[in-house]
């Protein structure tokens, strides 16, 4: 029975060359970004392996980013810290009500289960399945209710908003250009990544190229 890959040796008519170059090579860990795709030409196999554009993308998008918002004056910083202090506000209002609904939710679950420890108490429970599993729900109830219902409680009334423009322009500006150096050294090490990748699988075609005449089989 054919594994997959001998299959698409026979599906190249048993071209041992282009089986070697185009098929066996997905499997190495050089190219490991040839694993899930499909069929492809030499040209496209390269295309494959150096990958997409997506941090240089990034860099370019955040760059631009700064750049407009280095421009803005104190009105477009005033509107778009209001935005966002309302959010912020909004944000904490459905969370306080998550909060709220989910520990309601969780108190009842509670409290029906104590009843029914109780109600364990007028039967007859020999091997204590009963009383154990019931003692065991009030425990992880007791327990959720306690790590994360236990202490800080969200009201919007609570939010600390940032009020002074200039300051949270600093902030944004400070944010934009952390991400921006993430972002470069992101791409420097897919860069390099890619480039490794790519040495490795044109070093493999040229071994087999330099080793079967062409055609062979």
């Amino acid at each position: 029975m054919p594994t997959g890959y001998t299959q698409q040796l026979a599906n190249k008519d048993y071209d041992v060359k282009n089986w070697l170059i185009l098929d066996v090579i997905r499997a190495m860990g050089c190219c490991v970004s040839l694993r899930e795709a499909g069929y492809l030409s030499l040209k496209e196999m390269r295309e494959q392996i150096t990958g997409g554009d997506y941090y240089a993308k990034r860099v370019t998008e955040l760059e631009d980013k700064i750049k407009t918002v280095s421009a803005w004056g104190k009105d477009e910083w005033q509107e778009k810290l209001q935005i966002k202090n309302e959010k912020l506000v909004e944000d904490t209002k459905q969370e306080a009500k998550k909060y709220h609904n989910e520990k309601t939710k969780l108190l009842l679950a509670l409290t029906k289960t104590q009843q029914l420890k109780k109600a364990a108490q007028r039967v007859s429970d020999p091997s204590g399945v009963i009383g154990n599993t019931l003692d065991f729900a009030c425990e992880q109830l007791n327990t959720v209710l306690a790590s994360d219902y236990g202490g800080y409680e969200p009201y919007s009334a609570n939010v600390s908003l940032e009020k002074n423009w200039e300051r949270y322009k600093a902030i944004k500006l400070a944010e934009y250009h952390t991400d921006l150096k993430r972002a470069l050294d992101s791409k420097a090490k897919e860069e390099l990544r890619t480039s490794t990748m790519l040495k490795a699988f044109n070093t493999w075609v040229s071994f087999v190229e330099d080793n079967l005449e062409t055609g062979e089989k």
